[in-house]
């Protein structure tokens, strides 16, 4: 489900868009997200001693950013929105010709 999530964000964007922002956000995108979640991570159970006491502040910190995500999400759907309505909406001059 999240890879054609992903795909249905490049829809609306000419073809160099498409490639340059696929390219971005596969390779540049997600390998810094995976390395940084990691690090984070082993930074707080060096910080706290093992990962059970270093569950709390995960925690909290996965909690902000699934309110950041939302927050991103409903921004993108608002401009997926705006970039589709000119292919969804009716013409006009082919309704008044019928």
């Amino acid at each position: 489900m999240f890879d054609a999530t992903t795909q249905m964000a490049y829809i609306p964007l000419d073809d160099e868009s498409k490639v340059k922002g696929k390219a971005a956000i596969d390779v540049l995108g997600s390998r810094l997200g995976k390395s940084g979640a990691s690090f984070l991570q082993q930074g707080l159970i060096l910080m706290f001693g093992n990962v059970l006491n270093a569950a709390p502040v995960v925690c909290s910190i996965y909690y902000a950013i699934a309110f950041f995500w939302l927050n991103s999400v409903q921004t993108l759907g608002g401009f997926y929105t705006e970039m589709t309505s000119d292919f969804n909406a009716p013409n006009r001059k082919d309704k008044k010709s019928r």
